[in-house]
């Protein structure tokens, strides 16, 4: 009650902090209660207590007062420091160290109306590397995620970038600027809220992640909330992928077990390990040049960043074939395998996996639980190679194709991921995972109408279940969650027009 003006007041604002982890300060309360009172005459409701029962219970109306609650406003080069040090070097690293095919995936979390993915995808195009990128931005906010969606800005948001690059990107109407088609396709919005455990997820595409910036959005939250968050960021990273903040978020290396990175632009952060994990300020003054100081794409990467030295072929976390026990396969049960990967130790799940394929003794699902968890910890090439194989050993399932699917969509190959979710469902109508991967790799390839389609199966498929039922192959996934995934997807799939009107039956 201390600082607020009613009692009232103060239980909303415990209630968004357990449902969400946002806290506010002293200074932040007038605000707050203003905002209190803007939501109830806009509802016409006059008691504070039914407000605080509506919260309770509608899951949309909470949102809306949350997005209202949180500042939304951005704008585009926001932080040029940081930029310059994705642009000269954090992306120039993962393109020479990936295979040509496999895309380089960023997340924005906390994406407001969409400047900051479609800033990278800037980058990616000024880099000649525009197909190899795979960018999501997420929102706490639905309305916010709508207006990434439409790409319109005001010369407000865009005031930090430069009259070539607006020219370039955007197109004038009036008050607004208009963001290029082929920049708004390049990136996929989606409702996420950081404070809940729905991530990292490879049903809602967030996991294995080589760069994630999350910045100016932890200040929001109370302690436990941004370890725990922290802690997710982390383990949605791939091998050597990085964690970006803002320079006002809260420092997490005391919280959660990771490598410091100590950089011009700051601290970033990478997973325990991580190639090249050691401070880079020390950058060479040629690739330290501005963001957009030159907007024509460079013909080739900034000399200073050379390709790693390849690496070696034996991975040092699988037992080799000359120093495994021989016991220890025929020991590797699915039951230890599953319970490895309940815990999470994605790690443990690899070696015992490893050792027990080597002696054939490894069933079909713990074939499935190893490429889970290979992806899981951004493995992404030998979860790949792992899902092929498992195929080939323990013969096709309707949760291997899915899987499949999962990876040739991150590979880049939506039309081999649809193929493959097709088949999916072909051997089980109702995988409900499979209709989403599906929906997902149909708007990839431009096929709109198929997209939405594909999720309203889903959707229809989930209202048969009880919210708080775990849905199928869904890592723990809940009906109910799934559910207002594939509402906001299919609300921002409504503002986009369709590329084709022939869509194929699925």
């Amino acid at each position: 009650m201390k600082g607020w003006s009613s009692t009232a007041f103060a239980d909303v604002a415990e209630l968004v902090r357990e449902r969400t982890g946002l806290v506010f300060p002293d200074s932040r309360l007038q605000d707050v209660e203003a905002t209190i009172r803007r939501t109830m005459a806009r509802l016409r409701i006059e008691d504070s207590d039914v407000l605080l029962a509506l919260l309770r219970d509608d899951a949309r109306a909470r949102e809306s007062f949350v997005a209202d609650l949180t500042i939304g406003e951005s704008y585009f080069q926001r932080d040029p420091a940081q930029f310059d040090l994705l642009r000269w070097r954090i992306l120039p690293e993962l393109l020479a160290s990936r295979p040509a095919d496999r895309a380089i995936r960023v997340w924005s979390a906390g994406c407001a109306a969409g400047e900051e993915p479609y800033t990278i995808a800037m980058l990616f195009e000024e880099m000649n590397a525009a197909h190899r990128s795979d960018i999501v931005g997420t929102d706490i906010a639905r309305s916010r995620l709508a207006d990434a969606q439409r790409g319109l800005y005001s010369k407000w948001q865009l005031r930090n970038t430069p009259d070539p690059v607006r020219r370039r990107y955007f197109a004038e109407h009036g008050k607004f600027f208009e963001l290029t088609p082929r920049i708004r396709q390049r990136v996929d919005f989606q409702y996420l809220n950081l404070a809940e455990d729905s991530f990292p997820s490879l049903t809602n595409g967030i996991w294995g992640m080589d760069v994630i910036l999350c910045r100016n959005v932890l200040i929001y939250f109370d302690a436990p909330t941004v370890e725990r968050v922290a802690q997710r960021l982390i383990a949605s990273l791939s091998e050597d992928g990085w964690l970006l903040l803002g320079a006002s978020d809260p420092a997490i290396s005391e919280l959660v077990d990771c490598d410091v990175v100590l950089t011009e632009s700051g601290l970033a952060y990478r997973r325990r390990g991580a190639a090249g994990a050691h401070d880079i300020r020390a950058a060479s003054a040629a690739t330290r040049e501005p963001l957009h100081r030159d907007i024509a794409p460079p013909s080739t990467l900034p000399d200073a960043v050379q390709s790693p030295a390849p690496a070696s072929s034996a991975d040092p976390r699988q037992p080799s074939a000359s120093t495994a026990d021989p016991g220890e396969a025929h020991a590797s049960s699915s039951d230890t395998i599953l319970d490895a990967y309940a815990d999470r130790d994605f790690s443990r799940v690899h070696e015992l996996a490893a050792a027990a394929a080597r002696t054939g003794s490894l069933s079909t699902p713990a074939w499935t639980t190893w490429v889970r968890a290979l992806a899981n910890e951004g493995r992404h090439d030998e979860a790949a190679d792992t899902v092929t194989r498992a195929i080939d050993h323990a013969g096709a399932t309707a949760e291997l194709l899915y899987l499949h699917a999962v990876l040739l969509l991150q590979c880049g190959k939506p039309a081999d991921a649809a193929a493959a979710a097709r088949r999916a469902l072909y051997m089980d109508r109702n995988l409900i995972v499979a209709h989403l991967t599906l929906g997902e790799a149909q708007r990839r390839s431009g096929n709109i109408e198929g997209a939405r389609r594909a999720l309203r199966n889903a959707a229809s498929l989930l209202t048969a279940l009880d919210a708080a039922a775990t849905v199928p192959a869904s890592d723990g996934e809940s009906a109910g969650r799934l559910a207002e995934l594939v509402r906001v997807k299919l609300s921002l799939l409504g503002s986009v027009p369709a590329a084709s009107t022939e869509a194929e039956d699925e």
